[in-house]
């Protein structure tokens, strides 16, 4: 199978950054998913220090990596995925709220 894909891209055609940044980002991404899925989507304090928590276990990962404390490469690119990635679930729920907040205006006028 893992032949099938190679051959679909030839060569090292295929962006650096997708084969070493997206998936740690992915990861982060489904993290902190899973974490407001379990506090059923909603910001309060709770919610916010576990995603906050699960945003900084992702940048210490890295740090670590540039201390040499873990193994693995450093790099700046995968900081940055590594913090869009978090910030993508936080917010699409402050867009939720903001819609809902503004439909309940508009129809209590």
């Amino acid at each position: 199978m893992l032949a099938f894909f190679q051959n679909l891209i030839p060569g090292n055609l295929l962006p650096q950054w997708i084969k070493f940044s997206l998936p740690d980002a992915l990861w982060m991404l489904s993290l902190t998913t899973l974490v407001l899925f379990i506090w059923d989507f909603k910001l309060h304090k709770k919610s916010m220090l576990w995603v906050l928590a699960t945003i900084f276990c992702g940048i210490a990962m890295e740090i670590f990596q540039w201390f040499g404390f873990i193994r693995g490469t450093f790099d700046v690119l995968d900081l940055l995925f590594l913090i869009i990635a978090a910030s993508i679930p936080i917010f699409f729920i402050l867009i939720k709220h903001y819609t809902c907040k503004t439909r309940q205006n508009l129809s209590s006028q």
